[in-house]
């Protein structure tokens, strides 16, 4: 069985652990494009060329760049009526609200706006505007191939530094719970918003407000994992591409394209 990862850098060192435990190739700008492959992972990365031949394509380009621009993404979600903090087009609004980038990662690119110079500077700045929140847990919920995978629930470290934006540089960890006891609320949206992207495979971080109304944040395509997340998702791929993996040659009619 022939595998190849196509991963990214900011993503590399789980990438490279994904294709290990796949037995598979890994690269972030595919050299060759001759050899066959029984299947190929876009682990966030949308823009290397693919294989001119291959059995099964895990998350296609054009999904990735809907997840990557968080603008598009947001949009998509609303238009399929799923619960996502609505995007403000107007700095008459009332404040604080949240200004973010249209792509960032690891956390980066947020920004609590408590006023309307400090939108327009944000707008100014090319970033959009979106309802604040009042979360009250965070979550983070691994899907794939129409299924829920894992969920982990945000936690704090000690005393964190902001109770807003909860990342580990400000003192928040993901925790792992079993999904059998993760909210069902979460768990079908989560599905409902990597299907809604056209995802394989995402990552979707959401939470419930004060008020235990669910939300959507964002959907994420090259997650971190650690051991236990990558054995998940090894264990996935082989039933949803149940041939021989000691193979060499082709098992099923190629793709050609995306």
């Amino acid at each position: 069985m022939k595998v190849l990862i196509i991963g990214t850098r900011r993503a590399r060192k789980t990438g490279r652990k994904l294709a290990s435990a796949l037995g598979a190739e890994y690269c972030e700008n595919l050299l060759s494009r001759k050899e066959f492959k029984h299947v190929v992972f876009r682990y966030g990365n949308s823009t290397s060329l693919l294989p001119l031949s291959f059995g099964m394509l895990i998350n296609r380009a054009i999904a990735i760049n809907r997840a990557t621009n968080k603008l598009e993404m947001k949009q998509i979600l609303e238009r399929y009526e799923l619960p996502t903090p609505r995007l403000l087009t107007s700095t008459d609004c009332e404040f604080p609200v949240v200004a973010r980038s249209v792509a960032h990662y690891q956390g980066r690119g947020f920004a609590i706006v408590r006023n309307k110079e400090e939108a327009k500077r944000a707008l100014a700045n090319g970033m959009f505007l979106q309802e604040k929140i009042a979360n009250k847990d965070e979550y983070r919920v691994f899907v794939m191939f129409g299924r829920v995978l894992e969920v982990n629930k945000k936690v704090p470290i000690g005393t964190p530094k902001s109770t807003t934006i909860r990342n580990y540089r400000n003192g928040w960890f993901f925790k792992w719970i079993l999904v059998q006891n993760a909210p069902k609320e979460l768990k079908n949206i989560s599905v409902a918003a990597v299907s809604a992207l056209g995802l394989d495979f995402g990552a979707v971080d959401c939470c419930f407000d004060i008020h235990e109304n669910p939300w959507i944040f964002e959907v994420n395509t090259a997650p971190a994992m650690n051991d236990r997340k990558i054995a998940k998702v090894v264990r996935k791929i082989k039933e949803h591409y149940p041939e021989d993996w000691n193979q060499a040659g082709p098992a099923s009619a190629p793709t050609l394209s995306e």
